[in-house]
């Protein structure tokens, strides 16, 4: 217990020391209060539409559409309703027998964008008189972009909390403490442990403000601190790379680029694949993290594996990442 807290210390006292490490602890937090300024504004303004080709009375209609916002023009009815339906924000527009218009919402839209795109659709027809259109909802619910944003800030958190460590162990290996160590009683096992005290704080005080910040207390915080604690399983092994296999600060730096494109890209690409193609990721530890803190925080109907498969799932492969680890880690800083 004496080693694991004069561990927490060393990494306390080198993280805090630099400039560009504290920014880097404080970074998830100044974006997340960024997205909470912006995210209203943009999902409000953004007018995409889904327009139906085949039955528009008049062509002209469509081409003034096209100067009000994003259009995607659709063969049929049943290709808008479709498209309506999907991950992202967009309303759709079909056309009846008689030639007036049918709004299509999928039900998560605010009570103001009916009425605002049927005066877009009155100002695309000139007024025309009788121009009147209709509005139906799906009853469905849309994408969650703030959810979404929120555990990827969560996930960032947990990421620079391990990246941190695996910088304080390669400016070890440059003062040559790392070798005095490995001429310790400390054994491998007793290092990671050490090591992981303060990611795990970093992670946890990081994520939960950035939940606060964006969703605020809406989210089961005893499952969210769970699902944060089997989530480090995967962001630390990250930071136990860098400070394995970069020899100096530059070489670290470098490593971070490629490590935290991998770590964040991969979940991000998997909310756009099909459920019939997740299969492809199920090797890889940071989507079932993803999985997991998507499953606390946007809600089980939105991903493709329940809750307690997805926590046994972040477990498994967690352990072992760090596992298959151990070896390298063993021979690259000495340690027994």
């Amino acid at each position: 217990m004496k080693r694991l807290i004069t561990f927490f210390r060393l990494d306390a006292n080198l993280s805090l020391k630099d400039s560009i490490t504290i920014y880097s602890l404080v970074s998830p937090i100044i974006l997340a209060i960024l997205f909470a300024i912006l995210l209203p504004g943009v999902q409000d303004l953004r007018i995409d539409l889904a327009v139906q080709q085949s039955g528009i009375p008049d062509q002209r209609i469509l081409q003034r559409l096209g100067e009000y916002g994003s259009l995607e023009v659709l063969p049929d009815r049943s290709a808008v309703i479709a498209r309506v339906q999907e991950y992202d924000d967009m309303a759709g527009i079909t056309w009846n027998a008689d030639g007036s218009p049918e709004i299509i919402l999928e039900g998560n839209e605010s009570a103001v964008d009916a009425e605002l795109i049927a005066a877009l659709l009155r100002a695309a027809a000139d007024d025309a008189p009788g121009f009147s259109a209709s509005s139906r909802n799906l009853g469905g619910e849309g994408a969650p972009i703030t959810e979404y944003i929120t555990v990827m800030m969560v996930m960032l958190g947990l990421l620079i909390g391990g990246l941190l460590i695996g910088f304080n162990i390669v400016e070890e290996k440059e003062s040559g403490v790392i070798r005095a160590l490995a001429t310790s009683p400390l054994r491998i096992g007793e290092y990671i442990a050490a090591r992981s005290i303060f990611a795990l704080i970093i992670g946890v005080v990081s994520g939960f403000l950035s939940l606060v910040i964006l969703m605020g207390f809406t989210v089961n915080l005893g499952l969210f601190f769970l699902a944060v604690g089997l989530s480090l399983l995967v962001a630390l092994p990250f930071g136990f790379i860098i400070g394995s296999f970069a020899d100096n600060q530059m070489t670290a730096f470098a490593m971070v680029k490629l490590l935290m494109m991998v770590f964040m890209s991969i979940p991000l690409v998997s909310i756009f694949v099909p459920a019939g193609f997740q299969w492809l990721f199920y090797i890889l530890p940071n989507y079932w993290m993803f999985v997991l803190l998507s499953n606390v925080i946007v809600g089980e109907a939105w991903t493709h594996s329940g809750l307690l498969f997805s926590a046994v799932a972040t477990l498994v492969s967690g352990l072992a990442f760090i596992a298959l680890l151990i070896p390298a880690m063993k021979k690259r800083l000495k340690l027994r």
